[in-house]
């Protein structure tokens, strides 16, 4: 899928799971336009992301898009001494443990990707 196809579906994903904003609409006719513009006038290369991410990190949005169920998150790993201990973050919303590992991604495209059915 293309940045902008990404886009468009992750708003309609979050609208479908009752995400609401009077600017929905705009910011899915403007993707398109905004990644062409962003690929071809060099004075705004980079400035799709920066549409894309004031969206993304948008608190309703994200939590609209993956939701608010609480996430346990661990891993197993070894201590400096070679054991294998179990490591364990704190329950925290969905929502919020996605968005940190949003901004650990190097194209964070990719990962929104693959949460869009």
């Amino acid at each position: 899928m293309t940045k902008a196809e990404v886009f468009v579906k992750s708003i309609e994903k979050a609208i479908k799971n009752g995400w609401v904003s009077v600017h929905a609409q705009e910011w899915i006719d403007g993707a398109e336009n905004m990644v062409k513009e962003a690929n071809t006038d060099p004075e705004l290369k980079g400035a799709d992301d920066l549409f894309f991410r004031g969206l993304l990190f948008d608190h309703k949005f994200a939590k609209a898009f993956w939701g608010e169920i609480q996430a346990s998150c661990s891993f197993i790993g070894r201590t400096t001494t070679g054991n294998k201990k179990r490591y364990f973050y704190a329950d925290m919303p969905l929502w919020k443990y996605r968005l940190q590992q949003i901004v650990l991604e190097e194209d964070y495209i990719k990962y929104l990707e693959q949460f869009i059915n």
